[in-house]
């Protein structure tokens, strides 16, 4: 996968840690494909950012609340996904 065959919708929304939303686009052989609902979240210490896959939120029997991945790609897609959300978000903020 290259870098050109992803592009990335993000609305910047700064909120605790969370800084952005993004959907990305991936142009695959056989057509496009929307992962909706990644999101750009800052390092607890502050000297950084991280993207969080999509993922939906329920409580366990034990009444425990818990987050379930809905996103699942390999390595190496999952590391060219971050880095064009992050370059997105970069370019957001002017940095």
């Amino acid at each position: 996968m290259e870098a050109n065959d992803i592009s990335v919708e993000l609305k910047v929304y700064e909120s605790g840690h969370l800084r952005a939303f993004a959907d990305v686009t991936l142009r695959t052989s056989v057509g496009e494909v929307t992962l909706k609902g990644y999101h750009v979240v800052a390092n607890k210490t502050g000297d950084g950012s991280f993207v969080g896959a999509p993922s939906e939120r329920y409580t366990n029997k034990a009444g425990e609340i818990k987050n379930k991945r809905i996103v699942e790609a390999g390595r190496a897609a999952e590391r060219k996904i971050a880095e064009a959300v992050l370059e997105a978000y970069r370019k957001a903020i002017g940095k």
